[in-house]
């Protein structure tokens, strides 16, 4: 997929204080109205600091770290998908969990109060045309794990070769729509 920029989260977590934010995030936020797509690496595992006032940061685990950022970008709803766990919505200050649940109603998932809805990997691409598609406010789609979500990495099956190529037409055919006060381009991203 060469059209997916690729965004390394370097080889430490970065703690920065003050208005500056890691390098990669600063990138990420520049490329969004101008890419559907997005392949981040390297510690996705570390906590990424989240300016809570002058001089002070809050670690955050990269999910909630790139739900704050993306919404403070614009995105009205960041939704998560792993396939162990399905699909949730990464927490944040002041999120209303019953808007979300309203404003994602159109995918028809069933969430339980911690905002967590079970789905398949298949579910997952089942779903991905209409939230990458979708004219509704922005979403974003944090797509963890995405590595193993193939059996055999060399040997794909007809489902998962399908998938993925849908998901690859898809990051070339949906455009950026103007959105907000500013009227702003943005995709509904795929990280």
């Amino acid at each position: 997929m060469a059209a997916t920029p690729h965004v390394d989260l370097g080889t430490q977590g970065e703690l920065v204080l003050g208005e500056q934010q890691p390098r990669w995030s600063r990138d990420l936020v520049r490329f969004l109205p101008l890419k559907s797509q997005f392949l981040l690496s390297g510690n996705v595992r570390d906590r990424y600091p989240l300016q809570v006032e002058q001089g002070r940061a809050r670690p955050l685990a990269l999910q909630n770290y790139l739900a704050e950022l993306l919404r403070s970008a614009g995105i009205a709803h960041v939704l998560a998908f792993d396939p162990v766990n399905g699909f949730s919505l990464p927490l944040s200050d002041g999120l209303d969990l019953a808007a979300e649940f309203q404003g994602l109603a159109f995918l028809g998932l069933q969430w339980d109060q911690n905002g967590r809805a079970c789905a398949s990997v298949a579910r997952f691409f089942e779903l991905l045309p209409g939230i990458v598609q979708n004219e509704g406010p922005p979403i974003a789609l944090l797509a963890d794990f995405s590595s193993r979500y193939l059996a055999r990495v060399d040997l794909p099956s007809p489902d998962e070769h399908s998938w993925f190529t849908t998901a690859l037409v898809l990051g070339y055919g949906v455009r950026p729509r103007p959105v907000g006060p500013n009227h702003s381009p943005l995709f509904n991203p795929l990280i």
